[in-house]
């Protein structure tokens, strides 16, 4: 992914930075160390860097160091603190009240980032940072050094057992107070100690059989055999009910040098017995040679289930899956151990560049061999790094997606899984050992960091104490197919022919140019002192990636091309052919639906005719049938029964006339007996009411 220019600009004077500039200047003679180490470390836009001259661990805010870059480059307050930031000693040395008495090869942080771990072969040390310094360089009056307090882990035990190398260790992701270390040592012991209580282990385990032999330079039998644990890393946790309480277990899966992997139940409950150590896990598809008889390194990717990375000396990975395995089929093997181990693939890294020889066309067989340090990315499940002695390689896994959404139950899901053989993506980032003639130069340290104002970065520190900043991709790139028109446009038409292949063209191509492995690393180390034969021989290798990884990509894309676009054509010819049998269909349907609709009418004229005739003769025999209708009847009826009320109302009216011509008469006899007084109008009304009522 090709970083912005704002990236690219902090990126650049990372070189310059004064705290590279300090381990330079303290660092002055050539460095004679093979294996590769971790001394770099960054939490929050802090880097963490140690510095084995001066025994103090070096500190610096990034982020700020971003800012005052951007106002560098921008011109804007170049004569400030900014420019103090860029040349000045921005960096805080924080000093150990116990300076370790070992040589310091790696540091971690633990989850909280409060605590460093500083780790060497023969011991390990807790600095405890300090919990008010401010942010570390946003203000002027920072102090340059600080004393930080610190415990030595396990002192009495280092010093009484001298011979007894440090492996690995790493913070115990269990405990309540984020303040548990896990040391795994070359006697073949587990154990995991309290910073609080820094002489007892807390816990101890033993892997098995513990060396006898008191002389560091001659190995034990069982070392030799590859019967001692190299490596260890933590599962995700699992929940167990004991004494009807919920108990949280950490598994850790141990590697052996043999190869065999291990696993150890260990937590914190009061309710928990110590772990038993159960394996070896069984490897399926089973091989002579147990996968490699040179395991150094092992990594538990955070995914369920879980996919453990085991690295060997000779430049192998193997990516397993922990699956679970069936009761009955663990008591035919009468095995301990629940897991099985399902290696899904391996890949072999390139540690230094293939060359040919220039004598002859043959290639020049490289048997380097060093130990690999497995990191996790902090930002992506998928991703890991690889540090080495010969530079750095990235490798992705695109499967481990599609793995979390299938559940343990689902067999089926994660077979499918299986069947599709997707392949991991392998980049090598940094190339310190060019050819095979080249020295080793060793790594010294590799962080990820994911702070917003960095960028998604990663941090290399070479041999040379010169740091790179390589940009990284957010996730792992799948193409997808989105939409360029807008909600409210059309929907486009899809063709039915695409429902028949698996995957689109564009899918398919981008299939073919995908590189599977990167091989255009960073040249840094050993590189930049080479005769003319040697670069001849670089030049011989870049050829061949060109013409190997390139020329022939593209090549397989054209004939791909050239394929579809003939199908294509053919399959348009056979298309216009079919759609000009169609256009003649349309017409000759058109046609006869044409007269069927001239038919249609002179049908429905001709019976509305026949209906209107059928109607008028119904109406004539009516007419003339002698006998009366129901409906006759009913109506003879009604007429007869209204004649006889309409004779009740006129007798009725008849008597009614009568009564009112008494009355009148009844009236004026009355006024002429009265004298001619007339009837007053009340009652009048009251006249007309009984009349009214008769």
């Amino acid at each position: 992914m090709a970083a912005s220019r704002k990236d690219q600009n902090w990126r650049s004077y990372l070189k310059t930075h004064p705290l590279f500039q300090e381990l330079k200047a303290n660092h002055t003679k050539p460095t004679t160390q093979i294996d590769s180490s971790n001394i770099l470390a960054i939490r929050d836009g802090l880097l963490y860097a140690w510095d084995s001259e001066s025994q103090c661990l070096l500190v610096t805010n990034l982020s700020a160091f971003v800012q005052a870059s951007e106002r560098f480059t921008s011109g804007r307050n170049t004569t400030s603190s900014s420019t103090s930031k860029l040349n000045g000693k921005s960096f805080v040395q924080l000093i150990c009240t116990s300076v370790p008495i070992f040589d310091v090869e790696s540091i971690v942080l633990n989850t909280t980032g409060h605590l460093v771990a500083l780790i060497g072969k023969n011991g390990v040390s807790v600095l405890e940072l300090p919990r008010r310094w401010g942010k570390c360089e946003e203000s002027d009056d920072v102090k340059q050094k600080m004393i930080c307090r610190t415990t030595p882990i396990a002192e009495r035990f280092f010093l009484g057992f001298p011979n007894t190398r440090v492996l690995k260790v790493d913070w115990h992701p269990g405990g309540d107070t984020d303040s548990h270390l896990a040391i795994l040592t070359s006697d073949n012991f587990f154990r995991v100690y309290s910073v609080g209580d820094p002489e007892s282990p807390a816990q101890v385990y033993q892997l098995g059989e513990v060396s006898q032999s008191l002389s560091g330079s001659t190995p034990s039998p069982y070392q030799l055999l590859g019967e001692a644990a190299v490596s260890f890393d933590f599962g995700a946790a699992t929940h167990v009910k004991q004494h009807q309480r919920d108990e949280i277990v950490w598994p850790v899966f141990v590697l052996y040098g043999n190869g065999d992997v291990f696993t150890l139940a260990t937590s914190f409950g009061r309710n928990i017995r110590p772990g038993t150590l159960q394996g070896p896990l069984s490897m399926n598809p089973a091989a002579e040679d147990n996968y490699g008889v040179d395991s150094c390194s092992l990594l538990c990717l955070s995914t369920t289930p879980a996919v453990l990375v085991i690295a060997t000396s000779s430049g192998k990975l193997y990516h397993c899956v922990a699956m679970e395995r069936d009761a009955d089929e663990t008591r035919q093997k009468e095995e301990t151990a629940d897991l099985s181990l399902y290696v899904y693939e391996s890949v072999e890294l390139e540690l230094s560049l293939t060359t040919v020889s220039l004598e002859t066309t043959d290639i020049v067989e490289d048997d380097f061999s060093c130990l690999i340090t497995l990191h996790k990315d902090p930002t992506a499940v998928g991703r890991y790094f690889c540090s080495h002695s010969a530079g750095v390689h990235c490798v992705v896994v695109p499967w481990i997606g599609s793995l979390q959404s299938a559940t343990d139950d689902d067999t089926s899901a994660v077979a499918q899984i299986f069947m599709q053989e997707q392949s991991c993506i392998v980049e090598h980032l940094v190339c310190t050992k060019p050819l095979p003639s080249s020295p080793p130069s060793p790594i010294l340290g590799i962080c990820v960091s994911s702070d917003p104002t960095l960028g998604l970065t990663l941090l290399c520190l070479l041999s040379t104490f010169e740091c790179m900043a390589l940009p990284l991709r957010s996730s792992v790139h799948i193409p997808t197919e989105g939409r360029l028109l807008s909600a409210g446009a059309s929907e486009v038409i899809v063709s039915p022919l695409r429902s028949l292949h698996r995957q689109s063209f564009k899918s398919h191509i981008q299939q073919l140019l995908l590189q599977r492995t990167s091989c255009h690393p960073l040249l840094r180390g050993g590189a930049t002192d080479m005769e003319a034969a040697e670069c001849f021989q670089l030049l011989g290798r870049t050829t061949q990636v060109l013409r190997e990884h390139y020329l022939q990509r593209h090549q397989q894309v054209m004939d791909a091309i050239e394929r579809r676009v003939q199908a294509l054509t053919e399959q348009k010819e056979l298309q216009m052919h079919d759609l000009q049998a169609i256009s003649r269909s349309k017409l000759e349907l058109q046609d006869n639906a044409e007269s069927l609709a001239d038919r249609y009418e002179e049908m429905t004229d001709r019976m509305d005719e026949a209906v209107s005739r059928a109607e008028q003769l119904l109406r004539k025999l009516q007419s003339r049938t002698p006998v009366l209708s129901d409906a006759e009847r009913s109506m003879a009826a009604e007429l007869n029964q209204m004649q006889e009320k309409i004779d009740q109302f006129k007798s009725s009216l008849l008597q009614v006339k009568k009564k009112a011509e008494y009355q009148k008469l009844q009236v004026r006899r009355q006024s002429k007996q009265n004298g001619g007084q007339l009837v007053g109008g009340e009652q009048t009304e009251q006249l007309s009411s009984v009349l009214q009522n008769e």
